[in-house]
């Protein structure tokens, strides 16, 4: 996962709006959002290749997501990222304690930022900066630390904010979600440089794989949907889920 941005408020319709973009090779094969067989409480995608996930529920309302680490030099490692989602909603474990029990082990892993929703709070983790837990907020994570005041971030929290504006924000997040233009600092960037800097990755090689939208409501209802991309940048199908969490 390459973007996601959050809203977090103890007293509001949703006290959680969560949306992100999932880039990805194409070629990486993958299975679209659904219950998982071998996890019957987490609901997400699948990464057919390691087996974790980018982004995923459970019936108690925890959501995990995990986002790579631009970094020049490339390398290889020993563990997947999408392992650090699922194996925080196979745990009955506090987000605090998991990310501590990550330190130990956390070069295992490639660069990562990882967002962690226990039902009550936000928190996040990284291998290349401090974590920390968030206060309720409009909030906004991508490939670099999590205070680097990158345009494309800034702009994901202002088109957030107007999405809580409106009734129900599904329709304004998932037009943001697909947001080309680019929020860059530099106008004669390269075209790389240029694809990256844009919300929605539309690539031929490497590009927005899936948008996914998540909102909890105030009387315990989650509601996920999950709309996937080809190579062209079509739209290739829709998952969606709803239900009401455990205990709510």
């Amino acid at each position: 996962m390459c973007l996601a941005a959050f809203s977090l408020r103890s007293s509001a319709q949703y006290p959680l709006v969560f949306a992100a973009n999932r880039d990805e090779l194409h070629e990486r094969p993958s299975s679209a959002a659904a219950w998982w067989e071998d996890e019957p409480g987490i609901f997400g995608g699948r990464d057919l290749v390691a087996g974790g996930t980018w982004l995923a529920v459970d019936r108690r309302g925890r959501l995990a997501a995990v986002t790579n680490f631009r970094e020049e030099i490339r390398a290889e490692y020993e563990r997947s990222r999408g392992d650090l989602v699922r194996d925080y909603l196979t745990a009955d474990i506090a987000a605090v304690d998991y990310l501590a029990s990550l330190r130990e082990n956390e070069f295992e892993y490639g660069p990562y930022n990882l967002i962690l929703f226990d039902g009550a709070a936000v928190h996040l983790g990284s291998n290349r900066s401090r974590g920390r837990s968030l206060d309720s907020g409009i909030h906004a994570v991508s490939n670099t630390r999590f205070d680097t005041p990158w345009p494309k971030v800034g702009y994901a929290r202002s088109r957030l904010a107007a999405s809580l504006e409106e009734p129900d924000p599904e329709f304004p997040l998932f037009e943001f979600l697909t947001d080309e233009s680019y929020h860059g600092e530099d106008d004669d960037a390269d075209m790389t440089t240029r694809i990256r800097s844009t919300v929605f990755i539309n690539d031929a090689r490497y590009g927005t794989r899936a948008s996914t939208i998540i909102l909890l409501t105030s009387d315990g209802q989650l509601r996920f949907k999950e709309r996937r991309f080809g190579a062209s940048g079509e739209v290739l199908g829709e998952n969606a889920e709803s239900f009401r969490i455990a205990g709510s």
